[in-house]
């Protein structure tokens, strides 16, 4: 397993597949831009009525858009991705930012198939992992698309299903929108390392034209490109601005299968503490109690212990943690180690250190063992501390 959150049954490879470079979005579709020429003249030293030149040029619909994933790197899932839809549990296959950088709101369609190759994705030479027909999704309907709405990272159940063939509007200039591909956990079955890709493709639909009164606007439906169109009695052009001219951009990315288990750790909101992976906190001294029942005030050194267990059948590999040192707390110096299951002996072969430009602590536990057996599955612990400011 890669760097990343914790860990879970399953790991998504990402890597951005640039477009063309993106330009401002600029005047909005529908302005319309008046240049106004005065000449002036006098008559036998007279001053005459200034005559006006007026011209009026109408600022044409620029069609454009950009589709990438939203890591460059494979990346851990965390439990809280696999969600329950009607019934029915689906893990996420890819996670892309779209934005509109043409100048008008604008409509996309969405939609996602599997990937032709998968490993071409995640750029692996060694094709002896293989892409695992059960998770073919030959049917479209075994992708479902979701909008993040809920402001935290990664899919969950308070983000927007998009319902099929519909319409997805961004704002001009508005910021990039993340929507995840996901496909039904039921149909991904395989082996540790089979590969899991989806393709997926945004599509300019329509634009929202403004009105002549520069407030109101006209849903207009994109007719292609240099193509024109009539809105509010004007006629416009559409023009293409992305790297194919036609509208639309791609991008792929792939789920990555392996099945330790690690279990359901904390979960985004801190009340899910019961799994695999679990973390706690207790406060050592402060300076006015000392070592004596201290409390959680400024300059108290609190002590966070991470707990990692593989229930699994198969070993997990390159096991690495990182945590983000709290806001308004500050990394004790030299205070992160590792330790075996009884939380004191050190952990032989692991690496654990402080990376001052990230706020982070990052822990290389190397091989974390799964068996068959609970002897066999094996516990590591992580403790650092920090102080309260």
């Amino acid at each position: 397993m890669k760097p990343s959150k914790i860990f879970a049954p399953v790991v998504f490879g990402a890597l951005t597949l640039a477009g063309a470079q993106a330009q401002a979005a600029g005047t909005a579709a529908g302005i319309t831009i008046k240049n106004t020429a005065t000449l002036d003249y006098k008559v036998n030293a007279v001053d005459q009525t200034s005559v006006k030149a007026i011209d009026n040029l109408l600022v044409d619909a620029k069609v454009d858009l950009t589709l990438e994933r939203t890591d460059n790197n494979p990346s851990s899932t965390a439990s809280s991705d696999l969600i329950t839809i009607a019934g029915s549990q689906y893990y996420t296959v890819g996670a892309f930012k779209l934005k509109n950088t043409g100048n008008s709101d604008t409509f996309f369609t969405l939609g996602a198939v599997n990937t032709d190759n998968d490993h071409a994705v995640l750029n692996l030479t060694d094709t002896s992992t293989d892409n695992n027909a059960n998770t073919k999704n030959n049917s479209a309907s075994d992708f479902v698309i979701f909008v993040e709405t809920d402001g935290t990272p990664g899919l969950s159940t308070s983000d927007t299903l998009l319902a099929a063939a519909a319409e997805l509007e961004l704002a001009k200039e508005s910021a990039e929108k993340v929507v995840y591909v996901a496909a039904l956990a039921a149909n991904i079955q395989g082996v540790d390392n089979d590969l899991f890709g989806t393709d997926l493709t945004a599509t300019v639909s329509a634009i929202n034209y403004l009105r002549a009164d520069g407030a109101t606007k006209d849903k207009v439906t994109v007719t292609g490109h240099n193509k024109s169109a009539t809105a509010d009695g004007r006629t416009f052009n559409f023009v293409y601005a992305d790297a194919d001219n036609n509208a639309a951009e791609s991008a792929s990315d792939v789920l990555r299968a392996a099945f330790p288990d690690l279990g359901n750790g904390d979960g985004d909101d801190g009340t899910d503490n019961s799994g695999n992976f679990t973390k706690t906190s207790v406060v050592i001294e402060d300076p006015i109690n000392g070592t004596d029942t201290p409390k959680a005030i400024p300059g108290a050194i609190v002590e966070y212990t991470i707990t990692v267990k593989n229930s699994g059948s198969v070993n997990a590999e390159d096991v690495v943690i990182t945590d983000t040192i709290p806001t308004n707390t500050t990394y004790v110096a030299n205070s992160v180690a590792a330790f075996e299951a009884d939380g004191s002996t050190a952990l032989t072969g692991a690496t654990a250190n402080y990376v001052a430009a990230d706020k982070e602590i990052v822990v290389n536990l190397g091989t974390l063992d799964g068996g068959a057996t609970a002897a066999d599955q094996e516990t590591n612990v992580i403790k650092f501390r920090v102080t309260v400011d």
